[in-house]
């Protein structure tokens, strides 16, 4: 979902921060999902969608999260040197339509088990972290007790940090092991909701606010960003919608609370006068969605 409109979240983030005298750290890669695949990070690396479709996110708010349907749909980011760091740390949010009936899932990889990193999703629900390392290759996964439910939103966090692997779920280490070395750079593209390297392993559920690190963020860094991340958005007074309907049916708002139109035509020439429709063939319907005002 869009952070930007977060005001009281994002200093609830600081306070956190200087309370616990964490430095704030800056993603190199930062999908929000507000209503495109655009990366809000310094790099700029926009993601293409093929076929993947706007969600709720797991506040319900709409057009906030990516869709997966498991079969082809997926995002696409190009490689972008500031991922190919010697540490990483990979956050999102997931919730899963169904798991694989075989094989694995690929909620995200990153040159794949053959170059970088991958996670993937097996059958017992598990989510593995795979590390492609100067110390060779090493996969682990989430433990038991820690699958992934169908329909059910988590936070998870994967880290290398030159000395172990972890996972994170919800703001808790689930897992660990030990794994020397630095992360081994790839030329392949970020694949979001699929396997970039081979091809396939389409997942069939909903991400969002995909965000990857050029350094191992520590234990309550990771605790603080789900804290602020889980933190129901509050949404200042004023403007909220607006639809301009200038060739489209898009809200112009932060929200981007887009509305379908049918049986709706333009006027014949630019007017300002209100167009009169038949109401009982002519509607707009905008996604209902629950906002809290100050």
């Amino acid at each position: 979902m869009k952070m930007t409109v977060q005001t009281l979240p994002m200093l609830l983030c600081c306070w956190l921060l200087a309370l616990t005298g964490l430095q704030a750290q800056t993603p190199v890669a930062n999908y929000t999902f507000a209503g495109n695949a655009n990366d809000l990070s310094v790099s700029a690396n926009t993601a293409a969608v093929h076929g993947a479709t706007l969600a709720p996110d797991r506040f319900g708010w709409a057009n906030n999260a990516f869709n997966f349907d498991g079969t082809q749909s997926y995002l696409e980011a190009p490689n972008n040197p500031a991922l190919n760091s010697n540490y990483t740390t990979v956050a999102f949010w997931i919730k899963v339509n169904a798991l694989p009936v075989s094989g694995e899932a690929y909620p995200l990889s990153f040159g794949g088990w053959q170059e970088r990193w991958k996670i993937s999703l097996p059958t017992h629900g598990k989510l593995v972290w795979t590390t492609n390392n100067s110390s060779g290759i090493s996969d682990m996964d989430a433990g038991g007790g820690n699958e992934l439910v169908a329909g059910v939103w988590k936070h998870v966090v994967f880290v290398h940090d030159g000395t172990n692997d972890l996972i994170y779920m919800d703001g808790v280490q689930v897992a660990t092991k030990a794994v020397s070395g630095t992360m081994n750079s790839t030329t392949k593209p970020l694949g979001i909701g699929y396997n970039a390297v081979d091809g396939g392993n389409f997942l069939d559920g909903v991400l969002d606010e995909v965000q990857v690190y050029n350094m191992a963020l520590s234990a309550g860094q990771i605790a603080t960003l789900y804290a602020t991340q889980n933190t129901t958005p509050t949404v200042a007074s004023g403007l909220v919608a607006s639809y301009l309907f200038t060739n489209n049916t898009l809200d112009a708002t932060a929200f981007g609370n887009h509305a379908t139109a049918t049986d709706v035509t333009a006027p014949p020439t630019a007017s300002a006068s209100a167009t009169a429709h038949t109401p009982s063939t002519a509607h707009l319907q905008a996604s209902k969605r629950a906002i809290r005002r100050n």
